[in-house]
């Protein structure tokens, strides 16, 4: 009886230490994969890292370009306004040149006037 108390006893723990076996192998599987996971998460935390850090800079890159372009319509204002001043100083100053013309004009006609008239009461007189 003894003898086979101890051959189960043997079997037992043959079984049990077949049983740790498969055990420790299941853990080591387990730590494996939990070890891959563990890096495919670093992997993709540096892919949005980067992914983050690309938005970042388009985002600057776009207030940059919106600042020039606000700038860029300011100034074309600026130019725009700029030239129709100079347009109604210019348009002023033409109607100023037209005006003395046609007081130069007028003046010359009274003045030819003036000279003709004269020269008919000379012909009256001497007639």
């Amino acid at each position: 009886e003894l003898e086979e108390n101890e051959k189960a006893l043997v079997s037992e723990i043959e079984n049990l230490a077949a049983e740790n076996i498969e055990s420790e192998q299941k853990y080591r599987d387990a730590d494996t994969k939990c070890e891959r996971l563990r890096s495919e998460i670093d992997d993709m935390t540096v892919k949005l890292n980067k992914a983050h850090q690309e938005m970042n800079n388009f985002r600057d890159e776009l207030k940059t370009k919106v600042k020039i372009e606000r700038k860029l319509q300011d100034q074309i204002k600026q130019e725009r306004e700029s030239h129709k001043q100079k347009l109604s100083r210019v348009t002023l100053e033409l109607r100023n040149e037209r005006l003395k013309i046609a007081a130069f004009e007028s003046k010359a006609a009274a003045s030819e006037g003036v000279k003709r008239q004269n020269m008919l009461e000379k012909q009256v007189n001497e007639l």
